[in-house]
């Protein structure tokens, strides 16, 4: 369930991030960089 838990967040910011693509890809791809990190960082705090 937690792995769902993670991936539902990541979702929507990925839409909204599309959206500011446009205007900014540099904002938009600094935003996906975190949100890919952590993620990681979550998945990496359940798997230990």
């Amino acid at each position: 369930m937690a792995k769902g838990s993670t991936t539902v967040p990541a979702t929507p910011s990925k839409s909204g991030g599309a959206r500011n693509e446009s205007s900014s890809p540099d904002v938009t791809a600094a935003r996906l960089a975190v949100v890919s990190e952590f993620s990681v960082s979550f998945e990496d705090e359940e798997v230990y």
